[in-house]
């Protein structure tokens, strides 16, 4: 039976792509690798002379791509010996993962054997270096697993869940499996770098309230206790910080109710201003650099980022260097 199909991503025809039919059973699948194709400089392949009376998947992988397992094929399902398989999409595979393998004294590991896969992402190998760290090239955006593993008088083994383009991811490996857990993707840190813009948080400040003034950035939730008791200890040093030529501006950092909001601030007399997230709120975090809830970020008088992640202990100390 024929297959003709473009193995493609955003419209470009992918040529050298692999395709392997996997013979499909109720609960069991197979390789043909006598049947193994390859696209043409059209992104086209035909397999031929496959029985009819079978159902198949295609396994199809490309250098710099990523992999996809089509949906089941039924060969029954012919029309004139032939079935077309529809359009093949592979993601491209142009990020990285960093991070270090640690064992349970938080001690680097050198030497472990670190394996990524995942749904459409390419298999990739690599070993830890002496500081126990790792980079594994050519993976494309979204979730995938990675497994660290050391062989030795005892296998000590761990993986995690992160996506593409994470760094700073740590696995934890034991004598024993470690439970999975899930590692987000890291905004970079925003020091030494311009304050984004506040017009999308709607910020009530002007220019003229705001050049030359350092400024102090609280992301926090109000359904939270933690972020409303650091708003509320903000707000007892409200004069200090003016004397300081500190402006503190707070950002509710899910959308909520705006009246909701305001009542809030009423009832315990916000001085300062409070804006909202408004757009995307995961868009926002990662361009913010916000990695948990309460978050503080400082600037010095030209609004360049000199601390971010601090806690309330360290505010002081934080606004003497800022200058």
């Amino acid at each position: 039976i024929p297959c003709e199909d473009v193995c493609q991503f955003s419209n470009k025809s992918i040529a050298n792509a692999q395709i392997t039919p996997m013979l499909q059973g109720s609960r069991w699948g197979a390789s043909i690798s006598r049947s193994q194709a390859t696209t043409g400089d059209d992104g086209r392949f035909e397999i031929k002379a496959l029985p009819t009376e079978n159902k198949y998947k295609l396994y199809t992988r490309a250098e710099g791509y990523g992999e996809n397992r089509s949906e089941e094929i039924d060969a029954g399902n012919a029309v004139d010996n032939k079935i077309d398989a529809g359009n093949i999409t592979l993601a491209v595979a142009n990020l990285s993962v960093s991070g270090v393998v640690v064992d349970n004294e938080d001690k680097p590991v050198s030497g472990a054997s670190i394996h990524c896969y995942g749904d459409n992402q390419p298999n990739r190998n690599t070993q830890s270096s002496a500081e126990g760290k790792f980079t594994l090239d050519g993976v494309c955006a979204g979730k995938l697993r990675i497994s660290a593993n050391k062989s030795g008088p005892a296998r000590m083994y761990g993986n995690v869940e992160t996506e593409g383009g994470a760094s700073e991811v740590k696995i934890v490996i034991s004598e024993s499996s470690s439970s999975s857990r899930y590692v987000p993707k890291q905004p970079p840190s925003l020091a030494g770098k311009p304050l984004p813009d506040l017009k999308d948080l709607k910020i009530d400040l002007t220019q003229a309230d705001l050049t030359g003034k350092r400024l102090l950035v609280c992301f926090f939730d109000m359904e939270q206790r933690p972020s409303r008791a650091y708003l509320r200890q903000l707000n007892t040093k409200a004069q200090e910080f003016e004397a300081k030529n500190v402006v503190v501006i707070a950002v509710q950092a899910s959308k909520v109710d705006e009246n909701t909001l305001n009542d809030w601030c009423k009832k315990y007399d916000i001085s300062f201003p409070v804006g909202m997230i408004r757009g995307d709120k995961e868009e926002t975090h990662f361009a913010w650099s916000v990695r948990s809830l309460p978050w503080l970020i400082l600037t010095n008088g030209q609004h360049v980022v000199n601390a971010n992640g601090f806690g309330l202990n360290e505010l002081d100390e934080k606004i003497e260097a800022a200058k």
